[in-house]
Order: structure tokens, then sequence, then C-alpha cells
């Protein structure tokens, strides 16, 4: 069952990346939600590993939003917002940190036109962070964000595409560093 189950995934892999179910666009959305690894300054992951060891459970979101448009065959530029939500939960208090940024965004594909096979990531634009602790809000100004990843791009018709991404965002924001690893699926239509 599971050789069956891992020939018809090849096989679907190798004819969706054929240029028969998409088409060129004159401008993308990409929207993509996943998995989250984040890093934090001292102080904070100090904090968070504290709420581990009391038994906090933390579920950390990873989600990535953009707009682009084709400036070569199959190379897009535009600009996305990304960030990751990490919540630790206990019965007594609660912690969340949100990573976010604002991004000029490019990728460039390797298939035959935008969405379509391996492809390449560059970010970079302004960083944030927040920091939230039971009903205390502390929210960063902006600082320097950058970014980069790879990712595969399935076409799955005419103007839609599932890409499959892997991605490291750094933020430096107020004398501190943030970064997050995020692996994503979404929709490139």
């Amino acid at each position: 069952m599971l050789k069956k189950l891992a020939v018809a995934v090849a096989l679907f892999t190798v004819f969706a990346g054929s240029s028969a179910w998409a088409k060129s666009e004159s401008w993308y959305f990409n929207i993509g939600l996943g998995y989250g690894i984040p890093q934090y300054p001292g102080d904070v992951e100090s904090s968070l590993n504290d709420l581990k060891s009391l038994g906090a459970s933390n579920t950390p979101i990873a989600i990535d939003l953009g707009f682009y448009w084709p400036v070569a065959d199959t190379t897009v530029l535009g600009a996305s917002i990304n960030g990751i939500s990490d919540s630790y939960d206990l019965v007594i208090t609660n912690m969340s940190v949100i990573q976010t940024g604002i991004f000029l965004s490019g990728m460039h594909f390797f298939g035959i036109e935008p969405g379509t096979g391996p492809y390449l990531r560059g970010d970079v634009g302004a960083g944030r962070a927040a920091v939230t602790l039971g009903s205390l809000d502390a929210a960063s100004e902006y600082g320097f964000g950058l970014g980069g990843g790879v990712g595969y791009g399935i076409p799955v018709g005419d103007e839609t595409r599932i890409l499959l991404q892997a991605t490291y965002m750094y933020r430096a924001v107020e004398g501190q560093n943030y970064g997050a690893t995020a692996f994503t699926v979404g929709g490139f239509f």
C-alpha cells in the first residue's frame, strides 16, 4: 500500500510539473501556512525555557503572504508579509512571541514559468518582534529584516500552483536578533 502511494505521489509530481497545467500570469498572489522553528535573544529564550520547564505547551505557526509581478520569464518580484507566532500556554499564564516583517521579495523558478519546479527566494525589508506575557504587551520598533529560502512549485490547474517552501528569516530589532526557520505549504495564484 505504501509503495503504491509513493508511486502515485511521484507520478503526480512529474505530471503536475509539466507546463500543460499552468500558464503565466500578469501578477501572482502567494499564501502559505506551516510550521516554524523560532530563535530568540537570550532573555526571551530564558523566559520561554522557564515556561517549558513548568509544562507549557507551545504551537509555532508560520504564515507567508505576498503579491508578485513577473520581471523575467521565470522570475517574480513583489512584496511579502510573513511571520511566525509562537505561543506558550499554562493554566496560570501565557506568553507569545510574534515575529513579523514587510519585505521586498523575489523568487526565481528553475521551471519553465513562475510557480513551476524548484526555486530560490530572497527577501529584504523591515522586521519586528512583539512579546506578550499575560496581559502585558511589548512590541518593538521596526528594524532590519533579511531572508532566503528554497522551494518547489507544482502546477495543479490553469492558474493555480502549490508551493512547498523552506525559508529562514532574520530580524534585527532594537539591538536584539530574532530568527525563524519556516516550512510552509501554500498556493501561488
